[in-house]
Order: structure tokens, then sequence, then C-alpha cells
């Protein structure tokens, strides 16, 4: 599960990627909430990236099958 907050007049969207960069999931958000990683990823680090207007944070998640 993916906790995160934005300005509630700014969307975004949040970008999961692999150890090796490659992108596996992309989601567009329109306020502040949650949203589910996909049930497929296998356990590996994963890095999380928040985009919202100009504004941009990264961080690592650990998901364990």
């Amino acid at each position: 599960m993916i906790t995160y907050s934005i300005p509630e007049d700014k969307g975004g969207a949040i970008t999961a990627f692999d150890p090796s960069g490659r992108r596996v999931a992309t989601f567009n958000v329109s306020r502040s909430g949650q949203t589910k990683m996909p049930s497929d990823l296998p356990s590996a680090v994963y890095f999380i990236r928040l985009e919202s207007g100009s504004e941009s944070i990264t961080r690592k998640s650990v998901i364990l099958r």
C-alpha cells in the first residue's frame, strides 16, 4: 500500500520502477490517499516516484511475497 499526500488543487502521478530502472506501474492521482501496488510484482526493492506539478519525490519500497 502506498500512502501519499498532494495539494488539493494539483493532480499527479505515482510511478514504480524495478531495481533495473524499468517502469513497472503508473497510477494517476487527483488527491491525497492510498493506492495498492500490483499483486503480480515479485519480491524486490522498488523505487516509487510521486510527481505533482513541478515537484517530485522518490522513495525505496520493499515488496516481500
